[in-house]
């Protein structure tokens, strides 16, 4: 792996992991991660640079030693949870994303995706 990819994966954590069933997918994943922000080019808008709460339906599969996980492109919702100038591994590290909005996103997810949640929520 090479230290760039190391970085990239430094600055993604999985928040939390949803079982669901639906076309093409098994569960739910939500994560953090830190967006150095500017132009999207998918949708040709500007993204604030800093800590973002990503939610994204997607197919996991394991067979062996193997494991694959695939997504539908535009499927998914992020929101900004903290803006910041540059990447701080103490803040990101102590940053914990509200529970009522990892919910509101993983509704929104279910409802626009036609899921049905086989593993309900953990409360907080």
């Amino acid at each position: 792996m090479t230290d760039r990819m190391k970085e990239i994966n430094e600055r993604r954590r999985t928040i939390k992991v949803i079982e669901a069933t639906g076309e093409g997918v098994n569960r739910i994943h939500a994560e953090l991660y830190f967006s150095r922000g500017g132009i999207s080019y998918s949708t040709y808008k500007h993204e604030e640079r800093g800590f973002y709460l990503s939610v994204r339906p997607e197919l996991f599969t394991e067979q062996g030693n193997f494991t694959s996980t695939q997504t539908t492109a535009f499927s998914g919702l992020k929101i900004c949870i903290a803006q910041a100038s540059r990447f701080n591994k103490k803040t990101f590290s102590n940053l914990v994303p509200d529970e009522e909005l990892i919910q509101s996103l993983v509704d929104s997810i279910v409802k626009k995706s036609n899921l049905v949640l086989t593993q309900l929520p953990e409360a907080a």
